[in-house]
């Protein structure tokens, strides 16, 4: 099904996004900027759409699936090892600020389905802490000494390997996510208020993107979206507060008049 979030005048962010995506499977949310008003649009269940009317300061309501189609788009992926985080805490989103700035009909889309994948995060890790675990270390070391074959990881390797054990205790989504609009200098202005560590894979002329999913690649997966909750509460996050931008705002019933306060 879809819904619409509409925030209210007075929305503060509380952490909404985050405490849902840690209870959720699976959602698709779309940041929309159409006419010159921004939009927050979600695909999810039935069963799940409910968690989405826990957020305070909003109401939710149930639309038509939209048309998503645009001139170009592009199709984004991890620029390292998925098993290193693209940050590990939520911080203000940009882009609901970059949006105001860009004239122009354009989309912030991901869509996430949870997936285990600390298994080959712990292979990843292993990999690095042990390098002579390696087919070509074990031919090395068959050749030279084993003292010569094993190094410890340096300073650097190890800070990442900090990292990733954070991530490999967290929850863990596959993600399919896209940029779009107009050009691609527009593409490339909504991608600077992204989570730094997200490249373009690819450009796509003339999609329609209401039915995006993520599916990991068989081959050379290494770099595909798989996400943290922290990472994921960064990308399909509401805005820190609804000051200065144009919204479609959700209207609270007053009971005492009956009629509808936009500044609930």
């Amino acid at each position: 099904m879809w819904i619409e979030l509409k925030l209210y005048q007075s929305f503060k962010d509380e952490g909404d996004m985050l405490r849902i995506i840690q209870s959720i499977d699976e959602f698709a949310f779309y940041i929309l900027r159409n006419d010159g008003v921004t939009r927050i649009v979600i695909r999810t269940t039935d069963a799940q759409a409910a968690l989405f009317q826990t957020v305070k300061q909003a109401m939710v309501d149930v639309i038509e699936p939209p048309v998503l189609e645009y001139p170009i788009s592009a199709v984004l992926r991890m620029g390292k090892h998925y098993a290193l985080p693209l940050l590990q805490e939520v911080k203000a989103s940009l882009v609901y600020k970059v949006l105001e700035q860009v004239n122009e009909d354009c989309m912030v889309a991901c869509s996430a389905r949870y997936r285990d994948e600390s298994y080959f995060i712990s292979r990843w890790i292993t990999s690095k802490e042990h390098p002579e675990y390696s087919t070509y270390r074990q031919i090395m070391s068959a050749i030279l000494s084993s003292e010569s074959a094993v190094r410890k990881p340096s300073s650097n390797v190890s800070a990442l390997i900090d990292v990733a054990r954070w991530k490999l205790k967290r929850k863990h989504f596959h993600c399919a996510i896209v940029i779009a609009g107009k050009d691609r200098k527009t593409l490339k202005t909504i991608l600077n208020a992204l989570p730094e560590g997200l490249v373009i894979e690819r450009y796509v002329k003339d999609e329609e993107w209401s039915s995006l999913r993520p599916k990991k690649p068989f081959m050379l997966s290494s770099k595909f979206c798989v996400l943290s909750d922290i990472e994921l509460a960064n990308i399909a996050s509401l805005p820190e507060s609804v000051a200065d931008l144009r919204l479609v705002y959700g209207m609270k019933k007053t009971f005492a008049t009956g009629e509808r306060d936009f500044n609930a």
